[in-house]
């Protein structure tokens, strides 16, 4: 990547991360916030949802796969946004309570894989080429997109689920910091040469050290109630499951032949190339909540 790109990544990731930062600090201290920023990470995944189901297409024309990818890896992050507008509308301003949050995202999902595997099934009788392509890449969307997506809805309206939201960024950011600067400086054998040709062992593990640096200085802040062991391990886990939502998405690009999911963000591609590591990660945060309440 040269200066001249660099450069652009940068001022679009600055434009894009300042008012979400803003909107998090604001949401610290109102439950409208709260639900504006459930809001603006819905609109987030709609998008994912639209960039992933249009490059699956193949641009054949193709209305019911598209139809079909879009509603499945939407429908956990719509459920989830309803149900966050029903419990501040008609809930007294309550937030929701963790143990609806997790049982909505675990069946709206469970619901997503049950659509996917029928129409896997359904094109199983024109070719045996369509069910192996649609599933080898549509479970991943429905992780990454649906189950990750409504994860990340959810965090800023559950109890004690903004902290450990702004952790999630904090270690996502800092891991791709660490895996981009020092994969560029000491290089080494691919971490997975098909996959994604540009990423490093030493990359991914210079994220990985970076993201649990970040970790211990944001839980000081957010969840200063962990022990510096339980926020290493924490740190461990959501930098490792964003490295595999990045590879996860890359290997959906590489079934479908794209170089990017979208082109709306200048130096990135789409929402979906920028926010695939923090998708898997929120879904892997969400259930530490629990263990937080403890």
């Amino acid at each position: 990547m040269d200066k001249i790109e660099l450069n652009t990544r940068v001022k679009t990731a600055t434009v894009i991360l300042l008012p979400v930062v803003i909107l998090l600090i604001f949401a610290s201290f109102s439950l409208w916030a709260k639900l504006l920023a459930s809001l603006l990470a819905f609109l987030l995944v709609l998008i994912c949802s639209y960039e992933f189901s249009n490059v699956a297409r193949n641009e054949n024309s193709d209305a019911l796969k598209f139809y079909i990818y879009f509603i499945s890896t939407l429908l956990a992050p719509l459920i989830s946004i309803v149900i966050s507008f029903c419990y501040l509308m008609l809930c007294d301003h309550a937030l929701v309570p963790y143990d609806k949050a997790s049982n909505i995202i675990l069946f709206s999902s469970i619901a997503s894989f049950v659509i996917a595997l029928s129409y896997a099934f359904l094109e199983g009788q024109n070719s045996p080429e369509r069910p192996r392509q649609i599933l080898q890449e549509l479970p991943i969307a429905i992780l990454s997109i649906g189950f990750g997506g409504a994860s990340l809805i959810l965090l800023p309206v559950v109890p004690g689920g903004l902290g450990l939201l702004f952790v999630t960024m904090l270690v996502v950011i800092a891991n791709d910091v660490g895996a981009y600067f020092v994969g560029n400086k000491y290089g080494g054998p691919k971490l997975s040469q098909f996959i994604s040709p540009s990423k490093t062992k030493s990359g991914a593990i210079g994220g990985i050290v970076l993201g649990l640096m970040a970790c211990l200085f944001a839980s000081f802040l957010f969840l200063s109630n962990l022990s510096i062991l339980d926020t290493l391990i924490m740190g461990l886990l959501i930098g490792i499951s964003s490295q595999l939502g990045d590879l996860s998405e890359s290997y959906l690009k590489r079934l479908n032949n794209a170089k990017d999911m979208g082109h709306i963000l200048p130096g990135h591609g789409g929402i979906y190339d920028r926010i695939d590591g923090l998708l898997l990660a929120a879904s892997i945060a969400f259930p530490m909540i629990t263990y937080l309440a403890n």
